[in-house]
């Protein structure tokens, strides 16, 4: 997952949290919710991406959520010397560059290499002591013991690190956050913290994925060639990649909740700390307040966070607000104006509009076509066909009462 991208992938397996409700990919993409994410993130791990924008992405249905999201960022910007030994441990952690670990903890595929655990360390013990029989044997041993094993841990590693190869940088990705879930119990300053508390009661259980996960970290990251060689023969011929795999396996499978809920601290550390970071910045916006019950809507120089050199607005409303613009006479005259005189220009120009008044005042000049509809079965059913003519026929109220809108709302509204 390279970090320019947003990962939505925590949104996406686990879901919209209780007491919130979901934004939809609509509604996210006309408020342009991706691009204020960008603007907004200052997190350096995948989780911390990932927890930012789904709080982005995630509406309060109560007051209580509402304010739990704000106390925590208020938390670590009242603490920033807490803060910012957070956010060099993260650094530590950084952003996956491949794979995906929501998915090994959200959505664990089997690989079906399960069946091979049982013998595992009888197959280690036996590559051991075939090495060891050529020194008390004699020379025969290396040709009847060393080179058959290791011809089959050969064969075992071909068949396996395909399947393993694909999820071993996530499984390596969770070690390193079980890592910074054990850093975060020797800090100070975070003892009121609730994160802090959570991840201190889970490292105990989660703590054993450390090991097999670190050993499944890619062999062209390591340092100097003799380590490559030396995790490579371990790798191949001790069945090390497979052994480590099925340990790492079996400790997320253990500890499958803990591990899901490390997921979830240790982005909610990061998105609260990015959040505080960007509350510290000059001009930064003060948080609002929301209030159950109340119908009072208020903001004092509001601005646009898109927008740079955005002229603050203030306002309050206690009901309904109607915004309106240019009106639908100018809107009619200025239309039929330029197209007028696009019309001899040479082009050939398709307009299309909802004021039927441009179309009648530009008979003779552009030919008018219209789309129709007809209801049946309770539906509104369009035949997709151009018609020659201006529409005579409106589908708005039809539409609002086909969807539910009853008489006490239309009232004596025509079709």
């Amino acid at each position: 997952m390279a970090s320019a991208e947003i990962n939505k992938s925590f949104l996406s397996y686990a879901g919209a949290w209780p007491r919130t409700r979901l934004v939809d990919d609509q509604s996210s993409a006309d408020l342009e919710l991706d691009e204020v994410f960008r603007d907004l993130d200052r997190s350096v791990t995948t989780p911390g991406q990932s927890l930012l924008y789904a709080l982005l992405r995630t509406t309060p249905t109560d007051e209580a959520e509402y304010r739990r999201r704000i106390d925590r960022a208020r938390y670590y910007r009242d603490r920033p010397e807490l803060c910012a030994a957070l956010r060099k441990a993260l650094t530590g952690v950084g952003r996956q560059q491949a794979g995906e670990a929501v998915l090994e903890l959200f959505a664990f595929p089997d690989l079906g290499l399960a069946r091979y655990r049982p013998w595992m360390a009888g197959w280690i013990c036996a590559t051991l002591a075939s090495f060891a029989a050529p020194a008390l044997l004699g020379a025969w041993a290396f040709l009847l013991l060393v080179i058959p094993i290791a011809l089959l841990s050969l064969l075992f590693y071909c068949r396996t690190t395909g399947r393993i190869s694909a999820h071993a940088p996530s499984l390596h990705y969770i070690g390193r956050l079980a890592i910074f879930c054990g850093k975060v119990g020797k800090m100070r300053g975070g003892g009121d913290s609730e994160e802090f508390a959570r991840l201190s009661a889970i490292y105990p259980k989660i703590r054993k994925v450390i090991a097999p996960a670190a050993f499944l970290k890619p062999v062209s990251s390591m340092g100097g060639d003799i380590g490559d060689m030396a995790l490579m023969y371990i790798k191949v011929f001790m069945l090390g990649e497979l052994n480590s795999y099925l340990q790492a396996v079996a400790a997320i499978r253990d500890a499958g909740e803990e591990l899901r809920s490390l997921y979830e601290m240790v982005g909610s550390i990061d998105a609260f700390c990015s959040l505080a970071e960007v509350a510290k910045a000059p001009g930064a916006p003060v948080s609002a307040n929301v209030t159950c019950g109340s119908r009072r809507v208020a903001a004092v120089a509001a601005r646009h966070p898109l927008v740079q050199g955005c002229v603050p607005v203030s306002f309050a409303f206690e009901r309904g607000v109607v915004l309106t613009g240019t009106n639908s006479q100018d809107r009619i005259a200025a239309s039929t104006a330029i197209l007028r005189g696009a019309s001899g220009s040479g082009s050939i120009v398709v307009a299309a509009t909802h004021d039927l008044e441009i179309a009648a005042a530009l008979r003779g000049e552009y030919d008018p076509y219209y789309f129709s509809e007809r209801i049946e079965e309770g539906r509104l059913v369009f035949d997709y066909a151009l018609h020659e003519g201006i529409a005579d026929r409106k589908n708005a109220v039809k539409l609002l009462r086909l969807i539910g809108f009853g008489e006490d709302l239309l009232g004596g509204t025509s079709a």
